[in-house]
């Protein structure tokens, strides 16, 4: 594998290259992935992110919320006859292993970015070998999804394979979460979801109070997306614990929480565990579980889609 740092005004010493390598080696072996198919990890800075990306290829979207840019990513492609995997990880992510690896501690002992850190190593690997398990790489066309004219179909068309990537990753990967920081993802996706809901009801009185068609469309656009953000975040809480014999493990913590904003049904989580058994063939069962779900989610915070002539609905319920 060929290491790249891409940061201005820095030259990364032979030592920190081989330990990143010799690291990422060992993270190959334990997934079974032939590291001879990495064949570049970037390490760009904020600046260079989306350049370095860009690079390898231009369709590809990232992570970018205002001054939150993206922190890893990895693109695998289908060159000839072998998969080429390519890995991006920020400088900061880097930096922050180092910082781990220096304490000379058990990993328990690291702080929860120092965690972070090392599980974002071995996740982006976990979809190097989920792609090449299910044959996934730039042979894969997304469905655009046009905020004009969509289809609620369109959007399960688009985040479903999202929601299946980010679950196998976060299932092969499991093996490095410890617990401190799976009950960190936990709270964060609690807190996720305040916020998601927050910000559609938010937007939703907004329209109440001034009934408009393009607001309308606009709304629905999004929350169309956000409940499926939910439950690819809920996926990925399951994957982390894939290896735990509880079949409703994060549904019964979520309650222990007594975190009732939104109720993900327990029938989601324990349908994920069985696909599980089956990977790298899931089941069209699970499609339909999800797709009724993610209408249950909409439903019981007031939204209904329905379909239109030009564009699916949203109506309140």
């Amino acid at each position: 594998m060929n290491i790249i740092f891409v940061v201005n005004n820095f030259k990364a010493q032979e030592g920190t290259i081989k330990i990143i390598e010799s690291v990422l080696s060992e993270f190959c072996s334990c997934f079974q992935i032939n590291s001879d198919n990495i064949r570049i990890v970037y390490i760009p800075d904020d600046e260079n992110y989306e350049n370095c990306i860009k690079s390898v290829d231009s369709s590809e979207s990232y992570t970018l919320n205002g001054d939150n840019i993206g922190i890893a990513k990895s693109i695998t492609k289908i060159e000839g006859l072998r998969y080429s995997h390519y890995l991006f990880f920020n400088s900061r992510v880097i930096n922050s292993f180092f910082e781990g690896l220096n304490l000379g501690t058990e990993i328990n002992e690291w702080s929860i970015p120092q965690q972070m850190s090392r599980y974002i190593l071995t996740h982006e690997l976990a979809h190097c070998k989920d792609n090449e398990m299910r044959s996934v790489g730039n042979s894969l066309v997304k469905p655009k999804i046009n905020i004009e004219k969509f289809r609620i179909s369109n959007i399960k068309n688009y985040y479903y394979p999202i929601l299946l990537s980010e679950f196998s990753a976060c299932a092969f990967s499991s093996l490095y979460i410890t617990d401190s920081y799976l009950y960190y993802e936990i709270h964060e996706f609690r807190n996720l979801v305040l916020s998601i809901v927050t910000r559609i009801d938010q937007r939703k009185n907004r329209y109440s109070s001034n009934p408009d068609q393009n607001e309308l469309r606009s709304l629905a656009y999004e929350s169309a997306q956000c409940f499926w953000l939910i439950l690819i975040q809920f996926s990925k809480l399951v994957g982390y614990t894939i290896n735990r014999s509880k079949s409703d493990f994060i549904t019964s913590i979520l309650k222990e929480m007594n975190f009732d904003e939104i109720t993900i049904n327990v029938s989601f989580e324990i349908e994920l565990r069985k696909s599980w058994i089956l990977y790298p063939d899931y089941n069209e069962k699970l499609t339909k579980i999800l797709y009724n779900i993610w209408y249950e989610l909409a439903k019981k915070k007031g939204y209904k889609f329905k379909k239109g002539i030009f564009a699916d609905g949203l109506f309140f319920v």
